[in-house]
């Protein structure tokens, strides 16, 4: 039985998972800050995010959750120019570190998530399958082409 402030905990089989690499939390922690200036956003935070997102969705990608991040960011600002700064409406957000916890969470709730992660993996197998057309026939694509092309191939772990 739990409570409903157990949802969020990290569970003992996937804490290790749901928790990210330390580069994911830094990613998150990095993202955050985009939208939360001046707040300082601490690495807690950044992974707690991170473990409840994975705890609604154990398979999702650190890009789709910091897509997320920036759908929700991007809310934030839309809603007035409270801070001039940042386009923060501060009295609707005044603690946007909590907005973003309790926010981008709940976008995994759904299938929506899902089909973003397909829609991504699809731009880069076809990126990939690009990549190798323009090393496949090298003659046909200056040399500008054919380093993205190997650099394309490298960063997905294909050469």
């Amino acid at each position: 039985m739990t409570t409903s402030g157990e949802a969020d905990a990290p569970r003992a089989s996937a804490s290790s998972t749901a928790a990210g690499s330390p580069v994911e939390v830094s990613i998150v922690q990095a993202t955050m800050r985009t939208y939360c200036h001046p707040v300082h956003v601490e690495q807690d935070m950044a992974r707690g995010l991170l473990i409840a997102c994975r705890n609604r969705a154990p398979s999702c990608r650190i890009e789709t959750v910091v897509d997320m991040i920036h759908r929700k960011g991007a809310m934030m600002r839309e809603f007035g120019p409270g801070n001039r700064d940042m386009g923060l409406n501060l009295q609707r957000y005044s603690n946007p570190v909590a907005f973003l916890r309790v926010a981008v969470p709940k976008m995994f709730d759904g299938d929506d998530w899902k089909q973003i992660e397909d829609k991504e993996r699809r731009r880069q197998e076809d990126l990939i399958a690009r990549a190798r057309a323009v090393l496949a026939n090298e003659s046909d694509y200056d040399e500008m082409d054919r380093l993205r092309a190997r650099e394309i191939l490298r960063e997905a772990g294909l050469t």
